[in-house]
């Protein structure tokens, strides 16, 4: 009578045939047995990787500043010309952001060296960005609210 086979083992008639279905059968459960252990590995560092959470405020998701080690001859305008050179916002602006970031730095002028070594803190562009446009985007945003009140008793034809 012929040996039944099912889907998970190959059929066997010699004992040459019963050594590769036995080597067969151990690539299966070593291959299951990795792919398993894939399997958690990545859902383990899936579990482990941090969030991001919707802020209830409109900030953005990078950080908000970044440190910088002042070099011989710097100053403020130095400063705000070699981090920020494509940024298309006021340098007044941005140096008064890093003063608002750098409370030493209040009442040093822009042209004033600052001291060698000395750690700053610097706002991404990003953060700048958002902190000037803010005033104007909520502006906006009530105008379409108003705009919106505004049409309500307009007549609509069909």
């Amino acid at each position: 009578m012929p040996q039944q086979h099912t889907l998970l083992q190959p059929p066997v008639t010699h004992t040459r045939d019963r050594a590769l279905a036995r080597q067969w059968a151990q690539e299966s459960v070593r291959t299951w047995a990795f792919t398993w252990a894939c399997t958690w590995l990545f859902l383990g560092l899936l579990a482990l990787a941090p969030k991001a959470h919707a802020s209830e405020d409109d900030t953005p998701s990078s950080p908000l500043s970044y440190a910088y080690a002042t070099q011989a001859g710097d100053t403020l305008d130095k400063i705000v010309s070699k981090q920020f050179k494509d940024s298309p916002l006021n340098p007044q602006r941005i140096t008064q952001a890093i003063q608002q970031l750098n409370p030493a730095l209040a009442h040093t002028k822009a042209k004033q060296r600052l001291k060698t070594g000395m750690s700053l803190q610097l706002p991404t562009h990003d953060v700048l960005v958002h902190n000037t446009l803010k005033p104007y985007l909520a502006a906006d945003a009530e105008h379409s609210a108003n705009a919106e009140h505004a049409r309500k008793r307009w007549i609509r034809y069909p």
